[in-house]
């Protein structure tokens, strides 16, 4: 069999994880004694090389510029070109057009007979001939030689952390996510053992355990597979070089689906954080009831995702918050909020607006988390700080200069005199007035709208110019 020269490429975006989807790729072209290439970005010296295959991954949407620009600098090259991975499955005909490529939909099962022969009679895949059989490249272990001396940002995880799926895809079909369409079939389980193995009889041994799965707790193999994981030396207070060893399901667990057995359930094995979505304040009932079985449990560290800027309004977003911090000072353990913005899945960029929102409180929100770091304070004074002691004075936060927003607490007298002339400003403002000065406000940063005749409005206005470079006021 003639020996193939595979090029792997990932666009030079900035990203948490490696790409999974490359590194399964490379697994199946090494198996069957392949020489594999991998780089981050536009390289024109490997470009110009005569490959046999060379394999584009692509990530969100909303990098789409940095994506198409990856994928036709390499159109250029002589070799066959193949584009897969979520972008190019959520927006195949785009991709097309804009490259003369036509992307790869949905999981890449990859030459299935070739692979299957490969490790027909090898020493750690073989138990994984009949799932590579229905799923081809997916149930491969991922290859971590491919980033030997790579820069890549996700080093650290690499020399410390398995990163693999359990299960894949999820039924739930919500219409804020895309898995259902990136992943069309659910697998029920993926087994875990001899991905490990390969991992450590190729690379050595992990730390901790990252598990990318879409909704673990839609398997029927639920058990089994916590219980593999435990086996696989996860469970409970486990250590290793004698450092403890943690799980981590980082896309979440599904809250509706969670029952106090299941909670019981992950407790025995290493999980931290345990991580759940509050996507909405109509949770909060079920949310505050999932966090008092999980406490229960033994879990002291509680990861909230708080999905923001979708069908939520403000006043939703910092209830969701306060609870999440009432909830961490009463129960005495530390339960935090992640929050995440929304996109639709087929934006190329990252303005959306939520219908409930304004472009300056979504950037009120990034600068009120810049100010403390990206971090929602645990603390309720802390938090109170950051975000407000009620949702009236949040959407008031919100709505500042951005450089109030970010100094309201330095030592600044100018500044501070400044937001205290805000405030006074606001407060003096009547309804109608406050409703046409938001409105005049709404569009941002470099977007006020300065054209008005009410005095108060104008002298309220004045203090965003300091957005602009210019230090303005009219009295």
């Amino acid at each position: 069999m003639t020996k193939k020269k595979i090029l792997l490429i990932e666009p030079d975006y900035k990203n948490s994880f490696p790409p999974l989807g490359l590194m399964k790729i490379a697994t199946a072209h090494r198996l069957q004694g392949d020489d594999v290439v991998f780089f981050k970005g536009n390289n024109p010296a490997l470009r110009d090389q005569k490959w046999d295959a060379v394999y584009i991954t692509t990530l969100f949407t909303f990098e789409w510029n940095k994506t198409i620009k990856t994928i036709n600098f390499y159109a250029k090259s002589q070799s066959t070109i193949l584009v897969g991975g979520i972008l190019a499955t959520l927006m195949p005909d785009k991709v097309e057009k804009a490259t003369g490529i036509k992307p790869i939909i949905g999981p890449y099962k990859g030459d299935v007979s070739a692979i299957l022969k490969a490790i027909s009679t090898h020493s750690i895949l073989s138990p994984l001939y009949n799932s590579v059989k229905e799923y081809g490249i997916d149930a491969l272990p991922p290859d971590y030689g491919i980033f030997e001396n790579c820069n890549v940002p996700y080093k650290d995880m690499l020399d410390t952390c398995y990163i693999f799926r359990s299960t894949q895809g999820c039924n739930r079909r919500c219409d804020f996510c895309s898995v259902n369409i990136i992943h069309p079939k659910f697998i029920e389980k993926i087994a875990l053992e001899p991905i490990v193995s390969y991992i450590d009889n190729n690379w050595g041994m992990k730390q901790n355990l990252v598990l990318l799965d879409d909704n673990i707790l839609q398997s029927s193999s639920f058990d089994s597979i916590i219980d593999e994981i435990s086996g696989l030396g996860f469970h409970r207070g486990a250590r290793f070089n004698r450092c403890l060893r943690s799980v981590d399901f980082n896309q979440g667990i599904d809250l509706r689906l969670l029952t106090c057995e299941r909670i019981q359930k992950l407790a025995t094995i290493a999980l931290k954080p345990l991580r759940l979505a509050f996507d909405s304040i109509d949770l909060a009932e079920e949310y505050e009831q999932k966090i008092d079985w999980a406490v229960t449990a033994g879990f002291k560290e509680i990861s909230s995702y708080i999905l923001f800027n979708y069908k939520d309004t403000p006043d939703d977003f910092y209830d969701r918050l306060h609870l999440v911090c009432k909830l961490n000072q009463k129960k005495g353990c530390r339960i935090y909020s992640f929050p995440m913005k929304y996109v639709p899945v087929s934006d190329i960029d990252r303005t959306f607006l939520g219908e409930h929102w304004s472009r300056r409180q979504i950037r009120g929100v990034q600068c009120i988390l810049n100010g403390s770091h990206g971090i929602v304070p645990t603390k309720l004074d802390y938090f109170y700080r950051a975000f407000g002691t009620s949702a009236t004075e949040f959407k008031e936060i919100v709505q500042m200069p951005e450089p109030y927003i970010i100094n309201r607490y330095q030592d600044n007298e100018t500044i501070q005199k400044s937001i205290e002339h805000w405030k006074m400003k606001f407060s003096q403002m009547s309804e109608t007035q406050n409703i046409a000065s938001t409105e005049l406000i709404s569009g941002g940063k470099g977007k006020v709208i300065f054209s008005c005749e009410d005095k108060l409005i104008l002298n309220f206005l004045s203090h965003y110019m300091i957005e602009l470079g210019v230090n303005s006021e009219i009295n």
